[in-house]
């Protein structure tokens, strides 16, 4: 185990006490940086309940605007809420069909509406519908919600994911 490090400012990884990183695993994936990790951290240090996912980091060469996308009904909207600069008392998923079932908050909301027109993200986020998505510099964290700690035959889905949001779509439109 590690103290998680969180040179990228995340909301998520700004929760909590006891911030723990183990099972780390990185490299160049296509035109990326990834690292996979297991996260955990304490959500109320009175409560001691541990919060346990496995996240991916990407860093792509890619100009993609800071955003906050996660599912409706779930808890994580509390996590937009550390970061004054995003626009939390708007959800710009409403006017974006694809986007059913998300709440998404952006600092530059038309470079986020864009940005989730593109390619193959509007059929990738009907399919996925348990994802969180923070943008932060053009690095990208995101993790399943319905998942707590990955198997490791499961983080080609996670690569997945990265694919969507860390790379342009061709020229004719077609996925990463």
């Amino acid at each position: 185990m590690e103290p998680c490090l969180n040179e990228h400012r995340f909301a998520y990884l700004n929760l909590g006490s006891d911030r723990m990183k183990r099972n780390t695993v990185s490299g160049p994936y296509g035109e990326m940086n990834i690292t996979m990790f297991d996260y955990s951290f304490l959500r109320d240090p009175m409560s001691y309940v541990e919060t346990r996912r496995t996240v991916v980091i990407a860093e792509t060469p890619l100009p993609v605007p800071d955003f906050f996308l996660h599912p409706e009904g779930h808890g994580l909207a509390r996590y937009t809420d550390v970061d004054p600069g995003y626009n939390r008392s708007k959800n710009l998923a409403e006017g974006v069909r694809f986007l059913d079932g998300f709440h998404l908050h952006a600092v530059d909301e038309e470079a986020a509406l864009a940005f989730f027109s593109r390619g193959e993200r509007p059929r990738f986020c009907r399919r996925q519908t348990k994802l969180y998505v923070e943008v932060r510099g053009g690095v990208i964290l995101a993790f399943r919600t319905d998942r707590c700690l990955e198997h490791v035959g499961d983080f080609p889905v996670l690569l997945e994911i990265a694919e969507h949001f860390g790379r342009e779509a061709g020229p004719d439109g077609a996925a990463p």
